[in-house]
């Protein structure tokens, strides 16, 4: 949310919904709450650069991953922390 925040999207949200909105007020996604910290969102994806009404309702993951953190740096994190105390 933090890079979207920056982007210049913003985000609305309540009643276990989220909606995240573009800079320019465009709805481009939505979601229910599903746990504690997580929202099945609902997105549609454009695969032309037209405006066609075709849409696919198959189902789609899109993964968004950051290389692991190694011992190195959880250590300088969290100030010399030790494998017992993780």
């Amino acid at each position: 949310m933090g890079r979207w925040d920056k982007a210049g999207g913003c985000c609305v949200g309540g009643g276990r919904k989220i909606t995240l909105i573009t800079r320019d007020g465009k709805q481009i996604a939505k979601g229910k709450k599903a746990n504690k910290n997580m929202y099945k969102m609902f997105v549609m994806v454009n695969t032309t650069s037209t405006t066609s009404k075709k849409y696919s309702t198959m189902p789609k993951t899109f993964l968004g991953e950051e290389p692991a953190i190694d011992w190195e740096t959880w250590h300088w994190y969290f100030g010399h922390i030790g494998y017992s105390g993780l």
